[in-house]
């Protein structure tokens, strides 16, 4: 029995590769806005918890100290303009995401075309070997009329026969 072979295999593991290659790209480009995102998020604890600080010692001190105050702030706006310097970061990024979004759907596309011509390939490949099988079967059944009158072959014949339902 011959067995099944794509003739678009090559074309297939390099567009699989291509796809490969498209997702490590988004992917990288992802990882690092969301770094940035996350990095925001810090930020913004930092900012309550230094804010919730200074709300507690301005409580505390019956003489406070406005250089502590000076220090809350100077540590709130740092954070306040490394969000501005992250968001900045992400914006630039976007478009560059969405560019390797597109590629790694188009990709997709290719690999899954090919794919979906694999899978029919397949299923006349196996259509044709049912044919041949079927022509097989046929051929012997006519040989054993043919070439004897024997009720032996008779029987052969319709176990041949027998077969040739059971297997379609």
């Amino acid at each position: 029995m011959k067995r099944f072979k794509f003739k678009l295999e090559k074309v297939l593991k390099l567009r699989e590769r291509a796809e490969q290659e498209a997702k490590v790209a988004y992917a990288e480009i992802l990882q690092q806005k969301n770094a940035f995102e996350l990095d925001n998020q810090d930020c913004e604890r930092i900012i309550e918890e230094t804010n919730a600080e200074r709300q507690a010692y301005l409580n505390e001190c019956e003489n406070p100290d406005f250089r502590m105050f000076s220090a809350f702030d100077a540590n709130i706006r740092a954070l306040l303009r490394r969000i501005e310097l992250n968001n900045r970061e992400i914006a630039e990024l976007q478009p560059i995401l969405t560019e390797r979004e597109d590629i790694l759907r188009e990709a997709m596309k290719q690999r899954k075309i090919l794919e979906k011509l694999k899978e029919k390939a397949y299923e006349d490949f196996l259509l044709e070997m049912e044919n041949e099988e079927t022509d097989m079967i046929d051929e012997a059944a006519l040989n054993m009329i043919t070439h004897s009158n024997n009720s032996k072959n008779l029987i052969s014949m319709f176990v041949l026969a027998f077969l040739r339902v059971l297997i379609f």
